[in-house]
């Protein structure tokens, strides 16, 4: 198992008469799972019966995604700013 992920991050300073931000994002993970599954034990107790066979359960996972962002705040008044934002993200997964 093993997961990854990077953000990058521009915004104004106070040069710029209105705040923005804009970024890129990506991440990536792996999972890779190999687990024995069986019933408790108490089961033979209660039913006189030998325990049932265990069952392997074998399975991967990956992802990955990726997005860009951005956000601007522009001033109206003292009081009052208008502020607009973008997302977009594009995801895959895979599972076996």
């Amino acid at each position: 198992m093993y997961a990854f992920s990077q953000e990058l991050r521009l915004t104004s300073d106070e040069s710029w008469p209105f705040e923005w931000i804009a970024g890129l994002y990506y991440s990536k993970d792996s999972i890779d799972l190999l687990q024995r599954l069986q019933s408790n034990d108490f089961l033979p107790l209660l039913t006189g019966l030998p325990p049932p066979i265990a069952a392997w359960q074998d399975f991967s996972q990956d992802t990955q995604s990726i997005a860009a962002f951005g956000q601007v705040e522009v001033p109206l008044g003292e009081r009052l700013s208008l502020t607009a934002g973008l997302r977009f993200t594009h995801e895959e997964k895979d599972f076996e």
